[in-house]
């Protein structure tokens, strides 16, 4: 990796809206649409929607695609800087992520069924 790579991810994570969606990915374990992202941590689609775009380019989230919606998943993480990443991420306090979790879990998503 590059240095400007390494820059792009930190200020990635600057926004906690990339913080709060990778949490979530990890937490449910399954592929997930946008809204669902929005309705667990009220945020508008548009701004997950950019959110889950940079997390792709840097290998965070994959997408699949299906009509007109994505699905989002937590990628394969190889590089020992991202896993380090993600680990500091995975390692922060529960309680600060409680709310989302429990909004999240309920999968209130019209167009996922």
């Amino acid at each position: 990796m590059q240095e400007k790579e390494y820059v792009a991810i930190f200020r990635m994570f600057s926004n906690d809206t990339s913080i709060r969606i990778l949490r979530l990915l990890w937490a449910k374990k399954e592929e997930v649409c946008v809204c669902e992202f929005s309705t667990a941590i009220n945020r508008p689609v548009y701004e997950i929607s950019k959110r889950l775009r940079l997390l792709k380019k840097f290998g965070f989230v994959v997408a699949r695609r299906e009509g007109k919606y994505n699905y989002y998943r937590v990628g394969e993480i190889k590089e020992k800087f991202k896993i380090r990443v993600v680990e500091s991420i995975l390692s922060l306090k529960e309680e600060e992520f409680e709310e989302d979790i429990k909004r999240f879990m309920k999968k209130a998503c019209s167009v996922s069924e």
